[in-house]
């Protein structure tokens, strides 16, 4: 009830301004995540109704053209993508804001006003990350939809690996080309492609990673199928305490060649 109320109010007083001369322009945050198109090469402008904060991120910057002052959100698409999720911060109480961003030709340029509604209730950033919170966070980046996969934690991108094979396993059945590596406080995940090249099907064990992590999982398949049959690829997930980049240097054989986000 007092959102609907609150809603009314602010309404009416827009109305009263004259800011809603345009129904587009206007956004309510209840909670969710909230959906902006971005036309290319051009600036838009999102003014909060209440001081917010950009949480740190380079996974959208390659992209994505952001300048922020207090109430005032600048975003430039510097190309089109399908979706991009960045978090802003209710200054007051470090509550996180999601806005999924794509951008696309003819999007609309006109500003946007975002009314953070004040019943939300208040939550701060989550501290600590469980062992699956950690797997499925990495599996979501790499194979599924933004909208799906939210980060309370604020989990950075540390590294991006060029597309070198090295040798993962110590045995050498399969090759290995490292994907991304994320970090969190002391910790970090990184996620590596293995692909089957022989004609039989191989068992995977953490034992026989040259890698060795506080914890390791394995997306989609536990198992690799015979080289060119269905399940022949899948994606190990190693997380640990120790510089991602470093440690396979040393204890795996092959390049492994970095771009370094942060």
């Amino acid at each position: 009830m007092k959102r609907k109320l609150y809603t009314l109010l602010v309404l009416s007083f827009l109305m009263m301004q004259g800011v809603l001369a345009e129904p587009a322009m206007l956004k309510i945050w209840h909670g969710d995540p909230i959906d902006i198109a971005l036309p290319i090469g051009q600036t838009r402008l999102l003014h909060f109704s209440m001081p917010v904060s950009l949480a740190d991120s380079a996974s959208y910057r390659r992209d994505v053209q952001l300048e922020y002052n207090q109430q005032l959100l600048a975003i430039r698409a510097k190309k089109p993508f399908k979706e991009h999720a960045i978090t802003v911060l209710r200054s007051k109480d470090q509550q996180p804001i999601t806005l999924h961003l794509h951008a696309l030709e003819g999007a609309a340029t006109s500003p946007l006003n975002i009314i953070i509604d004040p019943y939300v209730h208040s939550a701060r950033p989550l501290e600590n990350l469980s062992l699956s919170d950690w797997f499925r966070y990495g599996i979501l980046s790499l194979y599924g939809p933004a909208r799906l996969n939210p980060n309370p934690w604020h989990i950075g991108l540390l590294y991006r690996y060029a597309s070198q094979p090295f040798n993962l396993s110590l045995a050498g059945e399969f090759i290995s080309i490292p994907i991304a590596t994320w970090y969190h406080r002391a910790w970090q995940l990184t996620a590596i492609k293995i692909k089957n090249m022989h004609d039989y099907p191989i068992d995977l064990d953490p034992n026989l990673l040259c890698a060795k992590g506080r914890a390791v999982s394995f997306f989609p398949y536990q198992h690799l199928a015979p080289y060119h049959h269905l399940g022949d690829e899948s994606t190990v997930f190693l997380l640990s305490k120790q510089d991602a980049y470093a440690y396979l240097r040393k204890h795996c054989q092959g390049a492994i060649n970095v771009q370094k986000n942060t």
